[in-house]
Order: C-alpha cells, then structure tokens, then sequence
C-alpha cells in the first residue's frame, strides 16, 4: 500500500517540533491531567474524518498518546488505520484536505492545528500484527510505543506501564546489541523525550552514559553514527535539550567518529560554538544549526557525511536539512579562529 508521491512537510511544521523547545519537566507541570484522560479537539476529529474516508477503526498511538493525556497537544502524534480498501485510499490522496504532506510507503504525515500528524494504513493482517506487536514485551524499543488510545475504548491503555507513579517516562523494553543500533535507540530516546515531556528512567541514563563513551571500532560504523549524530542535533535542539546536546558534542562518541581525539575535540567543539554565536545571532540562525556547525567544523562540506536519513523520521529529516541549510551559511560567515 505504497503512496504514489513522497512530499516533505512545509516549513511550517517545523514550529510544531520548536513549540515543544521547553524541557520536559515544565511541559508536564503547565497542564497536568489526570492519567487516562484524552480528549480529541477539532483538528483530531478532521483527520479521523479524512480517515474514515478510505479506512476504519482507528487508534492513537505512541508517546503523542501520552503528551496528550498530559495537556500538550501540540506533540506529533501517530494514528494506525485499518486500510484494505486501496482504491478508496489512492482516492483520498487525490482529494488530501491538508496542503502539506509527506507520504513514504504506507505513511502520511502532514500538519493540522498546529500539530503535525503520522497516519500509518495497514492492511486487516498488518493491523493485527501491530496490535499484537504493541502489546508484547520486546516487541517495541521503549514503553511509550506501545502506549494507544482506541476510538471505541475511548480510554488510555499503557500495556508495558510507561506511566508511572503519574510521570510520563522514557523507559527501553528491548536492548539493541550493536554500537550503531544502540546509539540509533539512545538518540531517537532523547528526541522524544523532549516532543513527548517523557522523563528518562535511571536505566536509561546509564545506558545513555555508556553509549557515550563508547567509539566506534571500523571505517563503516563510524560512518554510520557520524550520520546518526548529525541527524539528531536539529531535533534535540528543537525539543529544548540543550544540556544533551552540549554532553552528546563533546562525547567520545563524537570526537571519535568525527575523526578527532576525545578530550581535545570535545574541547574544540565547545570553543568553536561559542565563537560562532555571535554570527549565528547576527544571522538568525536556529540553535540547531549552530550546534551543526560546531560539531561538523568547517571541514565538514567537504568531508562527504550525510545523516541517516534511513533512521531519521518524517520530522527530524525535515528540521534536520534546514539546520544543515543554515549551518552552511555560518560556514561561510563565521570567524575566521573557527576555520
């Protein structure tokens, strides 16, 4: 069930991941709601009517599910659609009520109310599949994937108990076994705990730390995380996790797999960051960028990596490329210690 076109969301839907910029602590205290509570608002009913257009029984899901059950709906948030009607769905993305929109494969992804939105049409076996998937230990990466709001239930259900104690967290249900899956897991972790208000639990600060310090121990695998890395900062930067981003660019995760000595490149990061906030202030940069900026160093044009973009979702890969955008003006602006 593969959309005809592939289109990135507008510019517009970047404010959506920027609107989530304040940590995850004080999204939780601005509108504390009752666990369980869900309430859908007119841009929700205007999706599930489109949906409803070429599928049937409909399901939030994932950590969107829980910002909102917190009071943030500005979070992304994913729907799961039963869609074995194909000439009914090609119809309906000829007659899209949503001027911007990314669509891959069996997604679409696009903005409404001022949230953005990730519908995923799966067919009634697939549909099974992901219901069954969802509810089994280890058949997601962290507690929140599994977390859903039925149409017909009308009630949050939290099967692998990422709500805890009335906190929101961010919790691994399954341990990835390589370097560079362990830090794909570890940054797509931090991205959403800073969209979804999600509070990271001591086991995943641990394993956060010593991902960190590790490097990676081949040509191909540190290609791998330099482009797993590069992919992050503009998303972190987004949801407000300044602190990480300072710990994530002075790592020896970094240094190392962008061809620098722990210590000193950690050290050179930081100083050229700060050299080049004065320019990037001067330009209107975002934060991103000039975290790129700092980390890639004035190399980086030249040096042929790229983020993964075959890790990155619909949202991170768009903030992801104006960050690059905006890094390569400070490139070309910025002082000349810093070259």
């Amino acid at each position: 069930m593969t959309a005809n076109r592939r289109v990135f969301l507008s510019r517009s839907a970047i404010a959506v991941g920027v609107a989530l910029g304040a940590s995850p602590v004080n999204l939780l205290a601005r509108a504390p709601r009752a666990a369980g509570t869900f309430a859908t608002g007119g841009a929700d009913q205007e999706v599930l009517a489109f949906a409803a257009t070429y599928g049937r029984d409909p399901f939030f899901i994932g950590g969107g599910v829980l910002a909102r059950a917190n009071g943030i709906v500005s979070a992304p948030i994913s729907l799961v659609v039963r869609t074995d009607d194909v000439a009914a769905l090609s119809r309906s993305l000829d007659a899209l009520p949503f001027k911007s929109v990314y669509a891959s494969e069996n997604t679409l992804s696009f903005e409404a109310g001022g949230a953005v939105y990730r519908l995923e049409n799966l067919s009634s076996e697939e549909y099974g599949q992901r219901l069954g998937q969802v509810q089994a230990r280890g058949g997601t990466l962290f507690a929140h994937d599994a977390v859903r709001y039925p149409l017909a239930q009308r009630q949050v259900q939290d099967p692998l108990g990422s709500m805890t104690g009335g906190e929101s967290q961010l919790r691994r249900t399954a341990a990835e076994i390589s370097l560079t899956a362990r830090v794909g897991q570890m940054l797509r972790g931090l991205i959403e705990a800073g969209r979804y208000a999600l509070v990271p639990d001591a086991e995943f600060d641990a394993f956060r730390r010593r991902t960190l310090a590790e490097s990676p121990g081949t040509a191909e695998e540190t290609a791998v995380v330099a482009s797993l890395l590069i992919g992050a900062v503009a998303p972190l930067s987004a949801g407000g996790q300044a602190s990480r981003l300072a710990e994530l660019a002075t790592s020896p995760l970094a240094s190392a797999s962008f061809g620098r000595h722990s210590a000193r490149g950690g050290a050179q990061t930081m100083a050229r960051y700060q050299q080049l906030r004065p320019v990037g202030n001067r330009l209107g940069v975002s934060a991103g960028a000039l975290w790129l900026a700092a980390l890639l160093g004035p190399s980086w044009p030249q040096s042929g990596v790229r983020p993964q973009a075959t890790t990155a979702d619909y949202l991170s890969e768009l903030q992801t490329q104006a960050a690059l955008t905006e890094a390569r003006q400070l490139f070309k602006s910025g002082p000349s210690s810093s070259k």
